[in-house]
């Protein structure tokens, strides 16, 4: 008899069980339900912030969200891409604001550089995105971007070139180059040979640093020697090793920085750019400007 009465308590306990958890079932289907076609969340607002060049109209347009659309069936992340198409957006973050608010943030790109293509010229951001095509660089104060062979040239990305691993190089050296805020005072970036990085100044002085590699050092010299030597056309500044430094005036340098008759070594290879004693790196002008041309540095 007793047994009998637990299993009668068993199976209506199974029963409770069963009717609770269809309730809740019931109970989600339905909020799921309410929230997908309640008009209480049709949006009815995109709000937009962080953009300056680029309009609020033009975002929400590319952003390709229909009116009245529920919030929670919304796809922020294909929101994001179809804003990224946008050549001067560079970064997208796109959320939902209960109950009925899409909030949009982006980040701009701003020129960088600028690259022959045809018969336009390229606006580029740092990352060698495609910005615009413009028919002249009257008005651009920004760096030329030289020595690449630009095969395909599409807004909002970066430039399709014939070697896509020496891009990748260039991008890194000039990134560097943004970041030690140099970017103004470069008048051309020489990017023929990654191994021979190359860029002339708007004084005229061309700086070589050769192969990609301790750029950061590289770039912390220059900032000592660069105010220690005469800016002007046809002189150069050997960065390609670093600790034998030197400047000519010649008007086209030796392939090594060993030795060089018509130029004068700036900091010795003791010098560190990091260290208080002897930091201050000494460049001697050559004396003998009239024969420089008979003195062209040789292989040693």
């Amino acid at each position: 008899m007793a047994q009998s009465t637990k299993k009668k308590k068993r199976k209506k306990q199974k029963i409770r069980v069963r009717r609770t958890i269809l309730l809740l079932l019931l109970l989600a289907a339905a909020g799921t339900a309410f929230c997908l076609f309640a008009p209480f969340f049709h949006i009815q607002e995109i709000a937009v912030t962080g953009n300056s060049k680029v309009s609020t109209e033009e975002i929400i347009q590319r952003a390709q969200i229909p009116a009245e659309y529920n919030l929670f069936r919304l796809d922020t992340g294909q929101v994001a891409q179809n804003i990224a198409q946008i050549p001067y957006i560079d970064t997208v973050q796109v959320s939902r604001k209960l109950p009925n608010r899409v909030a949009v943030t982006v980040t701009e790109s701003t020129p960088a550089f600028l690259a022959a293509y045809g018969q336009e010229w390229l606006l580029l951001d740092q990352q060698g995105k495609v910005l615009e095509a413009v028919a002249s660089t009257e008005g651009y104060d920004l760096p030329v971007m030289t020595g690449l062979t630009i095969q395909s040239a599409v807004p909002a990305s970066p430039i399709g070139i014939d070697d896509p691993q020496k891009f990748d190089i260039i991008i890194s050296n000039c990134r560097q180059l943004v970041d030690a805020g140099l970017l103004p005072q470069i008048r051309e970036v020489d990017a023929s040979d990654i191994l021979e990085f190359t860029v002339t100044l708007k004084s005229g002085l061309r700086v070589m640093f050769g192969k990609a590699d301790n750029m950061d050092y590289k770039l912390a010299m220059l900032e000592k020697v660069l105010p220690q030597v005469d800016q002007m056309e046809g002189a150069y500044l050997d960065l390609r090793v670093p600790e034998k430094a030197f400047y000519g005036e010649e008007e086209t340098p030796s392939p090594s920085p060993s030795a060089d008759p018509g130029a004068s070594q700036a900091p010795d290879a003791s010098d560190s750019p990091g260290e208080d004693e002897g930091a201050d790196a000494e460049v001697e002008q050559t004396q003998e400007q009239e024969n420089q041309e008979d003195e062209v540095t040789k292989d040693a």
